[in-house]
C-alpha cells in the first residue's frame, strides 16, 4: 500500500515496504520479532520479540528508484522525513531478536553445615553470556559462598544478544550439633569416672590410656592417675553435622606432703611458701596469716613475720595432712643517693651513697654502671641525665635501692646564620636560643645584640663573626657565622646596532650580542624579539621582527656575580624592507617601454639586456625577444628588498 505524505504505511519484515509519497514522514518503534509474522506501521509501535527483554530491532531506509537515500544506518525511536519525492525510496525492516536464555544454577554440595563452603554454577547464557548473581551482587558463572543460614540465591544470564534469563537456587544449611560433655570430676583414685554428653544422633569418646567408646555416657571402673586429663567426644546431629567438646577429668592421689621455703629472707622481699600438691590448703603463721593458695607468697616482709608456718592439705575424699615451716628474715640496709646536679653539659657529674656498706651497684642512662660508692662522670652530656640507682648490700646479703634523679642542662643550641653579600647593601647576624649575647668580628666589631645589623656593606666586612651565647641554665656555647661581602659586577653589551627587518638579498636582519662584566647573564627583549639559543646564553644572536616602519628597541642583560647583580642595555634600530611595485607594460615588436618602480631609494635591474640603465626607477627597455626582467629595491639602512620580476611579451604587428 502506498501511503500519502504524513499517512501511515507498512513496511514488510525484512523486505520492502509500500513506496513512498513525496512529504513529511514520521515512523519508529520496535519492529516485528524475529520469525513472527505482520509489520510494524510508520509511525506506529510494532510488538517487543517473544520472550525478549530489551532486543529492539531496527528500521533502515534504502534509496528507490530515481532518487537517492534519505536516511542510512539504524533508526530507533521516532524519525521524523521531509521533502520525500514522490516514489522514490522505502523503509526497509531489519529484525534483530533474541531468545530469553534459559540460566540453570547448580550448588555442589546442598545441603550444607554451617561454616562450608560451596561453589555454585550457572549455565545457559552461552558462549560469550555474562552471569550476575544476589545477594551480592557477584558477577561470573562460578562463584563460592559460605552462608551461615539457608540463602535463596538468584542468578542472572544475559547472552551475546543482551537478552537475560533469571533462576534461582535453595542452598539449605544444616545447624551444627552443640556437645555439652560433662563428668563427676575431681575423684580419687579406685573411683568410678562418669562421662555424659546431651542427647544426638551418634557419639565417639576418646580419652587418656587410649580410651574409646560410643556410648552417650560410657564409665571408667576403679581410676587411675593416668587416666586424669581431657575427654574429647564427636557428636553426630540430625543433619549429618559433628562437632566436638572437651571434659577434663582430674584423678587425685592420696596427697603426700612437702613444705618448703627459700628462705633466709631479706626485709621488703617476698616470702615464698611451698607444699606438695593437694587438693585445698589452710595455711597458718605469725600476724593472723592465713591463706588457702597451695604456694602463697607475702610481698614486702618485715622481720615481725619471721616464725613458724603451718600449711593442712586436704585431698580428693577428705584425706588430710600437715606440715610446718620456719620462716628468717634479715633487716634491710639503709641508704641515700644524692648528685651535685643539675650541672651544664661537658661538666663532671658526681653521684653519691650514704652511708657505708659492704658492696655497691650503680645502673643509670646510657648503660651507666658503677660499684664505686661515689662515681664521677667526667663531661657529662645530655644521655647522662635520668634517674640513677644505686644497690647497696649489707653482711647478711640483703640488699636494698635509692634513686636520684640526675638534670643534665644542654648547652644553648647556637644556630648562627652569616651573609654572602653585595656592596653598599644590608647585612644581618642572626643567633637563636639563649638569653645573653656576645658577638665579636672583624674591625673590632662587638656587639650584645642577638641580632646585630651592618648597613652599606663593604668588603672590609667580610671575615667570621664568633658569638657566645649563655642560657637561661648558665650554661654557655659559642659558634661562627662567617660574611663575605662581595663587589658588585659591572654588565657591558657589545653587537650591531642596525638591523633589517627581513634577509632579503643579502639583508642583515641578524646581530650577535656579547654581555660581559659577570658570571652568568639572563636577556630581557621586546616584543617580537628573539634569541638563539635562549635568554640565558652569552652571546646571543638577536632576530628581529617583521615590520613595515623603523623602530628602536632596548635589549637589557642582567650579569650576575656571585649574588650580585649588574644591569646593561643596549638600543637596536630595525629598518622596514622596502616593497617595491612594477608597472606591467605590453609592448609590441620594434617598440620599446617604459618600466617604472616605487617605494625604495635605489633600484637594480636585471639583465641589462636592451635596457637603457640598470638603475633608477624608471628604465626604458626595448627587447627583441620575450624578456624577464628583475629588480631589487634598497631602502633605508641598506635593506633590500625580495626581487620582483617583470615579464615583457612582445607581439607582433598585425599587417
Amino acid at each position: 500500500m502506498a501511503p500519502q505524505a504524513g499517512a501511515a504505511g507498512v513496511a514488510g519484515v525484512g523486505g520492502q515496504g509500500g513506496n513512498l509519497s513525496g512529504g513529511n514522514l514520521q515512523f519508529g518503534g520496535a519492529p516485528g520479532c524475529a520469525g513472527g509474522i505482520g509489520g510494524a506501521a510508520i509511525g506506529g509501535q510494532g510488538p517487543n520479540c517473544t520472550g525478549g527483554t530489551g532486543c529492539p530491532s531496527t528500521w533502515a531506509g534504502a534509496s528507490g528508484a530515481g532518487g537517492s537515500n534519505f536516511f542510512s544506518g539504524a533508526i530507533i525511536g521516532p524519525t521524523s522525513v521531509g521533502g520525500v519525492k514522490a516514489g522514490n525510496g522505502r523503509i526497509i525492516l531489519i529484525p534483530n531478536c533474541c531468545t530469553q536464555p534459559t540460566v540453570v544454577p547448580i550448588a555442589n554440595p546442598n545441603p550444607i553445615c554451617a561454616g562450608q563452603t560451596v561453589t555454585l554454577t550457572a549455565t545457559g547464557a552461552g558462549t560469550g553470556g555474562t552471569y550476575t548473581w544476589t545477594p551480592g551482587p557477584v558477577t561470573g558463572s562460578m562463584i563460592t559462598v559460605t552462608p551461615a543460614v539457608s540463602t535463596t540465591y538468584t542468578v542472572s544470564g544475559t547472552n551475546t544478544m543482551n537478552c537475560v534469563g533469571t533462576s534461582t537456587i535453595l542452598l539449605t544449611v544444616s545447624p551444627s550439633p552443640t556437645p555439652i560433655p560433662n563428668s563427676n570430676s575431681p575423684v580419687c583414685t579406685g573411683g568410678n569416672i562418669n562421662l555424659t554428653v546431651n542427647a544426638h544422633t551418634s557419639y565417639t569418646w576418646t580419652g587418656p590410656s587410649a580410651f574409646t567408646s560410643n556410648l552417650q555416657n560410657p564409665t571408667i571402673t576403679n581410676a587411675s592417675t593416668l587416666q586424669a586429663g581431657s575427654y574429647t567426644v564427636k557428636v553426630t546431629g540430625a543433619g549429618g553435622c559433628t562437632a566436638q567438646a572437651v571434659v577434663v577429668v582430674i584423678v587425685n592421689p592420696t596427697p603426700p606432703i612437702s613444705v618448703g621455703n627459700p628462705g633466709p629472707y631479706c626485709a621488703g622481699s617476698t616470702i615464698n611458701l611451698t607444699v606438695t600438691a593437694a587438693s585445698t590448703y589452710t595455711w597458718t603463721g605469725p600476724l593472723a596469716f592465713t591463706s588457702n593458695l597451695q604456694n602463697p607468697t607475702i610481698a614486702n616482709s618485715t622481720t615481725n613475720m619471721a616464725g613458724p608456718y603451718v600449711v593442712t592439705v586436704t585431698a580428693v575424699g577428705g584425706c588430710k595432712s600437715t606440715g610446718t615451716v620456719n620462716v628468717v628474715i634479715n633487716p634491710a640496709p639503709t641508704i641515700t643517693a644524692t648528685s651535685n646536679g643539675p650541672v651544664c653539659i661537658g661538666q663532671q657529674l658526681n653521684l653519691f651513697a650514704n652511708p657505708a656498706a659492704s658492696s655497691y651497684t650503680w645502673t643509670g642512662p646510657n648503660v651507666f654502671a658503677s660499684n664505686a660508692q661515689n662515681p664521677t662522670i667526667p663531661n657529662a652530656q645530655l644521655v647522662n641525665g635520668g634517674n640513677y640507682i644505686v644497690t647497696v648490700m649489707n653482711a647478711a646479703g640483703c640488699t636494698n635501692t635509692a634513686a636520684v634523679v640526675v638534670v643534665i642542662n644542654p648547652l644553648p643550641i647556637v644556630a648562627v646564620t652569616g651573609a654572602t653579600t653585595c656592596v653598599g647593601s644590608t647585612f644581618t647576624l642572626t643567633a637563636i636560643t639563649g638569653t645573653a649575647f656576645a658577638w665579636s668580628g672583624p674591625n673590632a666589631f662587638n656587639s650584645p645584640v642577638q641580632n646585630p645589623s651592618f648597613a652599606n656593606a663593604q668588603t672590609t666586612h667580610s671575615g667570621n663573626y664568633t658569638v657566645i651565647v649563655t642560657s637561661a641554665q648558665g650554661c654557655t656555647n659559642s659558634a661562627v657565622a662567617n660574611v663575605s661581602v662581595i663587589a658588585n659586577p659591572t654588565a657591558n653589551i657589545i653587537g650591531t646596532n642596525t638591523l633589517c627587518s627581513q634577509n632579503f638579498n643579502a639583508s642583515v636582519n641578524t646581530t650577535t650580542l656579547t654581555a660581559s662584566g659577570g658570571g652568568s647573564f639572563v636577556w630581557t627583549l621586546p616584543p617580537g624579539f628573539s634569541a638563539l639559543p635562549n635568554l640565558t646564553s652569552n652571546p646571543i644572536t638577536l632576530n628581529p621582527p617583521v615590520t613595515s616602519t623603523s623602530l628602536v628597541a632596548t635589549m637589557t642583560v642582567v650579569a650576575t656575580a656571585g649574588s650580585c647583580t649588574s644591569q646593561a642595555v643596549y638600543q637596536v634600530t630595525v629598518y622596514p624592507n622596502p616593497t617595491i611595485t612594477v608597472n606591467s607594460p605590453s609592448m609590441c615588436v620594434g617598440t620599446q617601454v617604459t618600466l617604472t618602480a616605487n617605494n625604495a631609494t635605489t633600484y637594480t635591474w636585471s639583465p641589462a639586456t636592451a635596457l637603457t640603465a640598470t638603475s633608477g626607477p624608471v628604465v626604458i627597455a626595448n627587447p627583441v625577444i620575450t624578456t624577464v626582467y628583475s629588480i631589487i629595491g634598497s631602502g633605508i639602512g641598506g635593506c633590500n628588498s625580495q626581487t620582483q620580476t617583470q615579464l615583457l611579451q612582445l607581439y607582433q604587428i598585425q599587417p
